[in-house]
């Protein structure tokens, strides 16, 4: 062992040491700092900026705050990304945030770690509004993969001690940056195509949310590697103050400002996620309308309401002994049995678009179908009667007949659809004259049970 370890010593002060280590000529302790004087000079932080970055923290937490506030109506990512920034700008504002290597150069670990946490999670919440791909490629799972890679590049741009590599790596991360927002801009299109076939006041109000959000999307974003060529990464032009202060207001837009406004986009004014269905329905305004007019529902209320009792019913799960509240079955798979008994897929219910759902299912932000055939029936009477009364137009039987013959392509597209796909779940629905003697029955037993109001059509 003394022998082996004498002739490792030999080799490493012998010329053959540069077989195992091979530096770059300029990767020396401090020349960084000798050759770039200015940077060091503009490099320095004052006290401002990370009172500045101290504040955003705290606005940071109280957002987290706010949108915990919000359960259950929020999504896990409103939460996740202003935490991540209460702990990075935590950091940040510590002067913790910042290493220095050993040739003199800073590297900002605490900021690339933020991207890293979550880019990817914001592309999740993009790539939610539609699912794209090109040909058999899912582009919605590559846009994770560019944006990883982008990552990767920028941090082996900012620790390589090449000039050449610094900028080939900075290249190459335009290069991921560049499908990200390809790919991206593509999935908020197919949204606002969608949206904007949708004739409601509430479709179209989605629509200029999009196109806000795009806004906001390709401004922040492309604000991040602009910004890093203007600063000790790249050409050492703007005091690192200003540098730092700019990344703060992009972060504000692209995760904050964001982070609200595809809260109040899927949760306040959709159920949720960007359903189309939904939005079609007129939303939660015109789905409380529809409750407000006592849709008679018929035997099925009973098994619909033991049904969503079930649903909420907790589950008795502990993890080392403790009980973790607030954990409920998903709905798929606690039917899959009761479906897979019946002789059906237990992903039948989503083989076509722009199902009717139930309003009150909508208003608990939840959709649930009844395994029993009462309350499937029931369901089904109910759609049609809520589908004849968003459709002025539709709510001729007749005309629903008319149209369904031609088989046309129109706005109403979907809305037929979705009526041909119920009447064939329902054989004995599928007679128009049916269809009208059920609504009309039904329309009957309410106004005798509850008149209307005078002025109340």
């Amino acid at each position: 062992m003394a022998a082996l370890h004498q002739a490792l010593e030999e080799l490493g002060q012998g010329a053959s040491r540069h077989l195992l280590y091979r530096a770059p000529e300029e990767m020396v302790y401090g020349k960084w700092v000798e050759a770039n004087p200015r940077c060091i000079e503009l490099h320095d932080h004052s006290d401002y900026v990370y009172v500045f970055q101290l504040c955003f923290a705290v606005v940071c937490a109280c957002q987290v705050i706010f949108m915990f506030t919000r359960a259950p109506n929020v999504g896990w990512e409103a939460i996740y990304l202003p935490l991540a920034e209460v702990v990075t700008y935590s950091i940040a504002a510590n002067g913790e945030g910042v290493l220095r290597m050993a040739d003199g150069r800073y590297f900002n670990f605490a900021k690339l770690a933020g991207w890293a946490v979550c880019c990817p999670i914001m592309l999740i919440q993009i790539g939610g509004m539609a699912q794209i791909k090109y040909r058999t490629i899912p582009l919605n799972n590559v846009v994770l993969a560019a944006s990883l890679n982008r990552i990767i590049f920028g941090m082996a741009s900012a620790i390589t001690a090449s000039d050449p590599a610094r900028w080939g790596f900075y290249f190459c991360a335009w290069i991921c940056y560049l499908t990200e927002v390809g790919i991206t801009l593509t999935i908020m299109a197919v949204a606002i195509s969608d949206f904007s076939k949708i004739k409601t006041e509430l479709g179209q109000w989605v629509v200029g949310r999009i196109q806000t959000m795009r806004i906001i999307f390709l401004v922040a974003w492309t604000s991040f590697p602009v910004v890093w060529v203007l600063g000790y990464t790249g050409f050492c032009v703007i005091h690192e103050d200003y540098i730092a202060l700019l990344y703060l207001f992009a972060d504000l837009l692209s995760k904050n400002t964001w982070g609200v406004m595809m809260w109040h986009t899927t949760w306040v004014k959709l159920n949720g996620k960007w359903d189309r269905e939904f939005a079609a329905a007129g939303g939660h305004e015109a789905l409380k309308k529809a409750l407000e007019q006592d849709v008679e529902i018929g035997a099925g209320e009973k098994n619909q309401n033991q049904l969503t009792a079930r649903q909420q019913e907790e589950l008795d799960i502990k993890v080392m002994g403790v009980k973790i509240p607030s954990i409920t079955r998903r709905r798929r798979f606690e039917d899959e049995g009761a479906e897979a008994g019946r002789g059906r897929s237990p992903y039948s219910r989503y083989d076509y678009p722009m199902r009717p759902r139930d309003s009150s299912e909508y208003l608990e932000g939840r959709h649930s179908l009844s395994m029993n055939e009462d309350s499937e029936r029931s369901e089904i009477l109910r759609a049609l009667a809520v589908l004849t009364r968003q459709d002025k137009e539709l709510a001729s039987i007749p005309r629903i007949a008319e149209l369904m013959e031609e088989k046309r392509e129109s706005d109403r597209a979907e809305t037929l659809k979705a009526l041909d796909t119920l009447q064939k779940k329902d054989q004995e629905l599928a007679s128009i004259s049916k269809i009208a003697e059920l609504i009309s029955s039904m329309q009957q037993g309410r106004e005798a049970r509850d008149p209307a109001p005078e002025g109340r059509v």
